[in-house]
């Protein structure tokens, strides 16, 4: 069921004459979250004889369910058993008011201001209708709070949802403060911790949420309520194991339904509990084949077990059987992850764009793109997509500078390999010389690299190269000195690497070798000879079988 609010109503109307333990078990249900079975329950009570609070609190249902039209059906339908019972208006005026139909909503709000002027609890649940939506009257909530501030100002439901009015408008630090008054004035802990659980929820604070929780608990182990909200709460943190023991828990104190089947079934997904998973979605296919919530789990299971043409057909079941603002994030993530891997790479980049604008704070989304577009040598586009990382404030800066300039060094590749084959051709200049920009940007990635991370001698390694690509006749002793550093750091580091020493030499015995190829001054050229030889004899002394060093010195000897 997906919740319309973050709070639930707490108001407990009193029943009408007939039904009355039916009414009240249904209320149970509803506010310990077992909405299925409260509806059932609701939907037999009128079958038997109407009843204006079970309409109530089906309208209730449907409406935490998103389905407005039904929750407008099911509170006219409890105006029409009984207009005295005047819940139902307020119920009325939330629906209006979710619709933006602002004098409608006025007007059924208005019927139940005037019921509630010697009923706290009446004018109270307008307040909670005032609030549920996102077009807030919070003006008239805050009319009626006032109202009943000033004729019951101890009245703990009075705190409670001054608490849900300020959680609503975002004062939490004053909602944190109402709910312990509340339980001041006698609120049921219970209820009273379910908000405070919700609250620290929503601003992130894990440690309290779970602390309220875990309050319900130590007074009254058997609060399955408080073990479904620490499912809920750990799933969401990712928390994926005590999700698991926490659900075991509920589903061993009450007869699970499909909607707490289905979060299990995703909790034991993401704990990679994949067997379990398989089981758990063959129980709910044989109550319900057509479960969206099904065809999300199968196509995620298929996935990870590799079974990537069955996770397209169960992704495309759930695409069909959802409205489009019903689909989430983590569908358009699998579906680009398993089109991926079934080569449609530009329909798993749209994918990935898709889950990313559902959730921006998912840059590694974007670093799939980036990844993608790396495989298929469009570095110009890996680029982009990287450099949309650096506003990620859990990003590494020296990684991400090391592999966009990486990204730059094979786009100039690129580059530089089309102009060649051009030779001479006018359109060969423009190549080259867009080469040497990407060079250049690749040694300033790789300059930001060795400032964040000095000891990582890869981005001295790379920036070297850049800038020896840069100037190929070495004119400049730029790269030269950039081989240095290198040098210097990997003797620094203590670890061998045999390998970048060696392509230091190399680049040092051919720098000295085209100075001294260069040079008219008769000493000045046997130094620089000598120098090139040298790095010539160094190679071979790590690497005797090295047939160019050997070669060279050869030719330099004569």
């Amino acid at each position: 069921m997906k919740k319309a609010q973050f709070l639930l109503p707490v108001l407990m109307m009193a029943s009408s004459i007939y039904a009355q333990q039916t009414i009240e078990q249904g209320k149970n249900l509803f506010n310990g979250e077992q909405y299925s079975k409260a509806k059932q329950v609701f939907l037999d009570i009128n079958k038997q004889k109407p009843s204006e609070e079970a309409y109530y609190y089906l309208g209730e249902i449907y409406f935490l369910d998103n389905n407005i039209d039904s929750a407008a059906t099911a509170y006219q339908q409890g105006v029409n058993a009984n207009s005295k019972y005047l819940y139902n208006y307020t119920g009325l005026g939330k629906i209006a008011l979710q619709k933006g139909n602002t004098a409608v909503a006025n007007e059924n709000f208005e019927k139940a201001k005037k019921g509630g002027k010697k009923d706290s609890q009446l004018l109270l649940s307008v307040v909670e209708a005032a609030i549920a939506t996102q077009n807030k009257d919070t003006a008239l909530a805050r009319l009626c709070l006032n109202i009943v501030e000033e004729k019951d100002p101890k009245l703990p439901l009075f705190h409670i949802v001054s608490g849900d009015f300020d959680f609503q408008t975002k004062n939490f630090g004053k909602a944190i403060n109402d709910y312990n008054n509340a339980l001041y004035y006698g609120a049921d802990a219970q209820t009273v911790s379910l908000r405070l659980g919700a609250l620290y929820t929503r601003i992130n604070n894990f440690k309290e949420a779970e602390n309220a929780y875990n309050q319900i608990i130590s007074t009254n182990p058997n609060a399955a309520i408080a073990y479904k909200r620490i499912g809920d709460l750990c799933y969401t943190y990712g928390k994926y194991e005590k999700a698991k023991t926490a659900y075991t828990t509920y589903f061993s104190k009450v007869s699970p339904t499909e909607d707490d089947k289905e979060k299990y079934a995703l909790i034991l997904f993401f704990n990679k509990n994949y067997d379990q998973t398989e089981s758990l979605i063959k129980e709910i296919a044989a109550q319900n084949q057509d479960n969206a919530v099904l065809f999300r789990v199968r196509a995620y299971t298929a996935y990870e077990r590799a079974d990537y043409e069955n996770g397209i057909k169960y992704i495309n079941q759930l695409f069909s059987s959802l409205k489009p603002e019903r689909v989430i994030a983590l569908d358009y993530l699998y579906y680009a992850k398993l089109l991926s891997q079934t080569g449609k790479d530009s329909l798993a980049i749209n994918n990935y764009l898709k889950a990313y604008n559902l959730d921006t704070a998912k840059y590694d989304y974007l670093e799939e793109i980036a990844k993608i577009y790396v495989k298929n040598k469009r570095h110009d586009k890996a680029i982009e997509y990287y450099s949309m990382l650096t506003k990620n404030p859990q990003q590494d800066k020296a990684t991400l500078a090391y592999i966009i300039g990486k990204e730059y060094y094979f786009s100039a590749n690129n580059l530089k390999h089309d102009a060649d084959s051009l030779g001479k051709k006018p359109s060969a200049a423009g190549l080259r010389e867009k080469s040497v920009e990407q060079y250049l940007k690749a040694d300033s990635c790789f300059n930001n690299v060795i400032i964040l991370s000095p000891k990582f001698t890869a981005g001295y390694l790379w920036k070297a190269r850049s800038l020896a690509l840069v100037d190929p006749d070495a004119k400049s002793d730029k790269a030269k000195k950039a081989y240095e550093a290198l040098l210097s750091a990997i003797q620094s580091s203590n670890t061998p690497d045999n390998n970048s020493t060696i392509e230091c030499y190399r680049y040092l015995a051919s720098y000295y070798y085209l100075q001294y190829e260069r040079e008219s001054n008769g000493e000045s050229k046997r130094s620089l000879k000598r120098n090139s030889m040298d790095y010539f004899e160094k190679i071979l002394s790590i690497s005797p079988s090295d047939k160019q060093a050997s070669e060279s010195l050869n030719l330099l000897k004569k």
